[in-house]
C-alpha cells in the first residue's frame, strides 16, 4: 500500500472513545475496511475508494496480526 495515492480520501483520527463505542458510535473498521452500511454517511470506505480508483489487481485484502 506504500506505494499507491487514494485520491479523494476522507481520513478520521479518533482522540477519543466513548466506554461503549459500539453502542454509541459508528463503527467503519480497520483502517475504513467495514461495510459501507457501517460508514459514515456521505464518505466511502477506504477500500472501496481503492477498488473504485482500481488501485488493486483484485478486491480482496488481509491483515496478518500476530
Amino acid at each position: 500500500l506504500a506505494h499507491l495515492k487514494v485520491e479523494n480520501q476522507t481520513f478520521v483520527e479518533i482522540t477519543h472513545m466513548s466506554l461503549k463505542p459500539f453502542l454509541t458510535q459508528k463503527a467503519d473498521g480497520i483502517i475504513g475496511l467495514g461495510w459501507k452500511t457501517l460508514a459514515t454517511p456521505g464518505t466511502v470506505p477506504f477500500f472501496y475508494n481503492m477498488m473504485r480508483q482500481k488501485l488493486v489487481n483484485q478486491n480482496v485484502f488481509t491483515f496478518y496480526m500476530n
